[in-house]
C-alpha cells in the first residue's frame, strides 16, 4: 500500500501526464521534471486554457441557442393547443346542443309511441321462472330475475325472491320484492317511481287459482325503496312482501305452485296497465 502510494503520488521517477492535459497539453515526463515543464510552458498552458474556455463558451452558446429555439417552439405549441381548446369547446357546445335537441325529439317520439303502441314487456315471455328452489331455500340464497321494463320507454326492474324468507317471513314464507334499476329511459321518467305492480305466483296445475299480491308505491312509500339502483349503488332495498306466500301453501290438494323444484312468477299489472 505504501509502495502504491509512493508510485502514484510522490515517486520522482514515475512518468506522469501534465496537469494541463485536460486543456490539451500532451507532455509526459518524470515527476521530478514536471515543475520545470510547468514553469517553462506557462504561456503555452495559458493559451491552451484560453482555447479550452473559448470552446466551452461556444458549447454553452450553442446550448443556449437550442434552449431558445425549444422555448420558441414550446410557445408555438402552447398557442396551438390553446386554439385547439377553443375550437374543441365550441364544437363540444354545438354537439351538446344537437344532443339535447335529439333527446328532446326522442322523448317526444317515445311519448307518441307510448300512446299508440301497446306497452312492451321484457323479457318477451311474461313468466319469470325460478329454478332450484330447494337449494335456494336450504342455503338461504337470493334469486334475481332477468330485468324487464314496465312498458315501452318505461322503468327497468327485476324480481327478487328469497326462498327461505326474509325478515318476518324467514323460515316460514317465500319473500318477494320488486327492485328498480338503471334503464335506457331513466332521463325521461319521474322519480321516485309511483304506481302499482301486481306479482302473480302461477298455479302450475291449471290456469286459475294463481297467488297474487300487489305492490303499491305511493307518496307515503319510502323513496329509497322505489328509486333506481345505479351500477355504483346496489343497496336499494326495493319494495314487496316478506310474507308473500307461506311455505305450507306452495303445494295443496288443488294448487301446485311448486313443481319440479321450480316457481313461476308473472307480472300481471304495472301501474294499472295490462301486460
Amino acid at each position: 500500500q505504501h509502495l502504491r502510494k509512493h508510485l502514484h503520488e510522490t515517486c520522482p521517477q514515475q512518468v506522469i501526464k501534465c496537469e494541463f492535459r485536460h486543456a490539451g497539453c500532451r507532455f509526459k515526463g518524470r515527476r521530478r521534471h514536471m515543475q520545470a515543464h510547468s514553469d517553462e510552458d506557462v504561456k503555452v498552458h495559458l493559451a491552451l486554457v484560453s482555447r479550452e474556455n473559448e470552446r466551452q463558451q461556444q458549447t454553452i452558446d450553442e446550448q443556449q441557442r437550442q434552449i431558445d429555439l425549444l422555448s420558441f417552439k414550446t410557445e408555438q405549441l402552447q398557442e396551438c393547443v390553446r386554439q385547439q381548446d377553443i375550437h374543441f369547446e365550441q364544437s363540444l357546445s354545438t354537439s351538446r346542443q344537437q344532443l339535447e335537441s335529439l333527446r328532446s325529439e326522442l322523448h317526444s317520439g317515445i311519448s307518441t309511441l307510448n300512446q299508440a303502441v301497446r306497452p312492451a314487456f321484457f323479457p318477451s315471455s311474461p313468466n319469470l321462472e325460478m329454478t332450484d328452489f330447494a337449494k335456494h331455500k336450504r342455503r338461504d340464497k337470493t334469486w334475481f330475475s332477468p330485468t324487464f321494463y314496465s312498458h315501452f320507454g318505461g322503468y327497468n326492474m327485476y324480481l327478487v325472491v328469497d326462498a327461505n324468507g326474509m325478515g318476518a317471513g324467514q323460515g316460514t314464507h317465500v319473500s318477494v320484492w320488486i327492485h328498480l334499476t338503471h334503464g335506457d329511459f331513466d332521463r325521461h321518467l319521474k322519480w321516485p317511481f309511483r304506481g302499482d305492480i301486481t306479482v302473480q305466483l302461477l298455479n302450475q296445475r291449471s290456469d286459475e287459482g294463481h297467488w297474487e299480491k300487489t305492490v303499491y308505491a305511493k307518496d307515503t312509500t319510502d323513496p329509497e325503496a322505489v328509486c333506481k339502483e345505479m351500477w355504483w349503488n346496489i343497496t336499494t332495498r326495493g319494495t314487496g312482501f316478506s310474507d308473500f306466500i307461506p311455505h305450507a301453501e306452495l303445494n295443496t290438494e288443488d294448487k301446485e305452485y311448486l313443481r319440479n323444484d321450480c316457481l313461476k312468477f308473472r307480472i300481471s299489472k304495472i301501474v294499472g296497465m295490462d301486460v
